[in-house]
């Protein structure tokens, strides 16, 4: 038993230490937290909880994940993000806010509520084929504007608030931004809140990177020891409400206190096991040294049927086969699996290999190093600084697969560029610029 978890031991030992040297780097810290969930600490305890059933090959991918995948990513990012850089203060500028902004961003969520309510998708846990029944009614550019709204949200989000830190309330505008943000956020609280926990941390964690000093704050209040165990008993907390209150499927007994605890433990490990299908493949005698491109391919040609065929799209759609990991996996073991946890690392071993997996390992150390750079010397709403804040989301969805996240980047651009190009300009970058103005409402 000790040698099989040794791997998992060591590296949630590595990242203890990572996280407590990068103190002053808030987006590090947590994204080495997030991979060392969902490849160590859930995997790990879903083999103890499930006394290793059908698991021996559990050291063995382990390993595989820490040389090539845990420790080139950090190490990237350590030396790439360089020494810590002195957080931003809150110091108010001069700026010009566009007025046409606010009144883009809530069209686009009037759209979002219209489609919502006028073909019941704000409830999206109501089965995966009553949701696809009601989407397929939805128009295509409807859908668009709906989709396009909840996936930028945390973008929308997180740039209206650094707007609002770095912006003296006196500029004028000011109170419009004040008002799209609470319209916003309060809006997608309620969307979040009704579908998805996993949603609700997401912008927890969005805070928590783009907050200048919330981090730090909240470490000298509450250390690792305290925090580590309050999160558990968060997660634990709502996975019991959801099971006893909401859903009341009978899977946990609540006779004796001990057993419920482990078993409601089990079941968000089990969940949230990012590696547990390869334990499946083993059996059937997987390499991780091979390459299958297949599932990419299916992949783009999905993401394109969106726009060139509405009925490829939904034929797809209702399948169920909806990327690489899934298209793979039902290849290789001969019948249909669909629901199984996945993560950023399984679409690229599945398709590319180990080597593939050190290469991305390498390419996202180093994009969430460059991220927490931007972020951490905010300079004015540049492009570095708003494309880190739209990659960021993405990124910390570690859940979803990198094919997924390449996609993403790509399909929600409009919304980035509509921003960028509407951007508050302050009164500095426009001398820079020759470009002159007395008046704060005026666009340049």
């Amino acid at each position: 038993m000790w040698i099989e978890i040794f791997p998992s031991v060591v590296m949630l030992t590595i990242v203890i230490w990572y996280f407590r040297g990068h103190r002053q780097q808030p987006i590090l810290q947590i994204y080495s937290l997030i991979t060392a969930s969902y490849l160590n600490l859930f995997p790990l305890l879903n083999y103890l909880l499930s006394d290793g059933r059908d698991m021996n090959s559990f050291s063995f991918y382990q390993w595989i994940i820490l040389f090539f995948f845990q420790l080139p990513l950090l190490f990237t990012a350590h030396l790439v993000v360089g020494r810590p850089l002195r957080i931003t203060k809150n110091k108010h500028q001069p700026a010009i806010l566009s007025p046409l902004l606010p009144w883009v961003l809530l069209l686009m969520l009037a759209g979002f509520w219209y489609v919502s309510l006028r073909y019941d998708l704000f409830f999206r846990r109501i089965g995966h084929e009553q949701l696809q029944v009601n989407s397929v009614q939805v128009p295509t550019i409807l859908l668009y504007i709906y989709r396009v709204a909840v996936e930028t949200s945390f973008f929308v989000l997180m740039f209206l608030w650094t707007v609002l830190h770095y912006v003296g309330e006196s500029i004028c505008l000011y109170n419009r931004y004040k008002w799209t943000l609470r319209i916003y956020l309060c809006s997608f609280l309620m969307f979040y809140f009704a579908n998805s926990r996993m949603h609700l941390i997401l912008l927890l964690l969005c805070a928590l990177c783009t907050k200048p000093g919330l981090v730090e704050t909240i470490q000298k209040r509450l250390s690792l020891v305290i925090l580590a165990p309050l999160i558990l008993s968060i997660a634990l907390g709502l996975t019991l409400l959801r099971e006893l209150v909401f859903e009341d499927n009978f899977r946990i007994e609540t006779g004796d206190l001990g057993e419920m605890l482990r078993a409601v433990t089990w079941l968000i490990a089990a969940r949230l096991d990012s590696l547990i299908i390869l334990h499946e493949l083993d059996h059937i005698g997987f390499e991780v040294w091979r390459f299958d491109l297949a599932g990419i391919a299916h992949s783009f040609w999905f993401a394109l049927s969106f726009f060139l065929d509405s009925q490829t799209y939904s034929s797809i759609k209702e399948s169920l086969i909806t990327s690489p990991s899934v298209l793979i996996v039902n290849q290789l073991l001969g019948f249909a699996v669909v629901d199984f946890p996945k993560s950023m690392v399984l679409d690229v071993l599945l398709s590319f290999g180990l080597f593939g997996l050190f290469g991305v390992a390498i390419f996202l150390g180093s994009l969430i190093a460059q991220v927490q750079r931007q972020i951490s010397r905010f300079r004015g709403f540049q492009m570095k600084f708003l494309l880190s804040l739209y990659s960021l989301p993405m990124l910390l969805e570690f859940e979803k697969e990198f094919i997924g996240f390449l996609f993403s980047f790509l399909k929600w651009l409009p919304v980035f560029l509509i921003i960028y190009w509407l951007r508050p300009r302050f009164k500095r970058q426009c001398s820079q610029q020759n470009i002159t103005t007395t008046n704060h409402c005026s666009l340049r």
